[in-house]
Parts: C-alpha cells; structure tokens; sequence
C-alpha cells in the first residue's frame, strides 16, 4: 500500500528495487583494475633524458678529454642518434667516430683529438628504445690546462752538459 504521493513510508523497507546488474557493478572495478596494472601509460613513451656526461655540463676540465661519453635513460638506437662536438669558433673537433657502445647500449661516445685551451659545446640527438620522441640538447665545457711547470737542472759537481738533446 502506497500513500498517494507516490513514496514508500518512511521507516519502510524498499523491496521494489531491481538488483544492479553485474554489468553495471563489475565495469567501474574493471577500469580501475585495468588502470592500476598498466601504470603510467606515458613513462613508456617519454622522451629520453640525459643522465650523466663526460666531461660534465658546466664543468672545466684541466686535461683534454679523449672522448666525450653521454648515458641516458634507455637503450639507444643508432639511426636518428647523433653527436657532435664544436670550439668556440663552431670548427667541428672531434673525430667523427661516433658510437653506441657495445659494452653499454645507454652510452653514446665520440672520440676526441688533444683539444687547446678554450670552451667546447657538445650538440647531440638521441633517439632511444621505447620512446615516441627524440631528444635534441648540447651543453658546453671548459677546457682550462694549468700553467706550465719549467724545471732547470743544475749539473752536479760543476760539470756541463754537452750540446745536444738534455737527458
């Protein structure tokens, strides 16, 4: 028995309503399964970062690097990953034998030549394993050698050198 306004008494028990269907119940929990398992989407897409160099960005060097070595955050692959390495007057230095280390798939390296006394700007291009961009980045270094020691040798007991190369 219904009062006239169409609800139940209050206090009443509603047994009228139609259960949830499991289809309605089970979608919501299913998303959020479905979201929890996957975890961030975008990690594995994202663009690769630089985590270490050698020299470092920023830094001044006191001895001419043999190479520059660059390690990022996933495997890199070799069509679209470049590197380059300019002086001051934008000549490209380095020995063109760029690389993806065999020993270490992170790590891109390009050798160098005995570099002078000045700052070097390091232009690269990674394009690594499971990411949907690339990254195009350079950073500069300071190449400062210390001062030149000169050391005489006296000779000893008062006795000379003879003429030629010093020993």
């Amino acid at each position: 028995p219904r009062p006239a306004h169409g609800r139940p008494p209050v206090g009443k028990p509603r047994y009228n309503r139609r259960p949830m269907s499991t289809r309605r119940c089970l979608t919501p929990i299913l998303a959020a399964l479905l979201a929890f398992l996957t975890g961030p989407a975008t990690a594995a897409h994202a663009q690769p970062h630089l985590v270490s160099a050698t020299p470092a960005p920023g830094s001044t060097v006191s001895l001419s690097p043999e190479e520059i070595r660059l390690v990022f955050d996933h495997p890199l692959l070799a069509e679209g990953t470049r590197i380059q390495v300019a002086d001051q007057k934008g000549a490209v230095v380095d020995r063109g034998n760029r690389r993806i280390d065999p020993a270490d798939p992170f790590a891109l390296v390009v050798g160098l030549p005995v570099l002078f006394e000045g700052e070097y700007t390091v232009t690269y291009t990674a394009a690594t394993v499971g990411a949907s961009t690339v990254l195009a980045d350079s950073f500069a270094f300071t190449l400062d050698l210390p001062e030149p020691v000169l050391s005489l040798n006296i000779p000893a007991n008062g006795e000379s050198f003879e003429i030629g190369p010093v020993p």
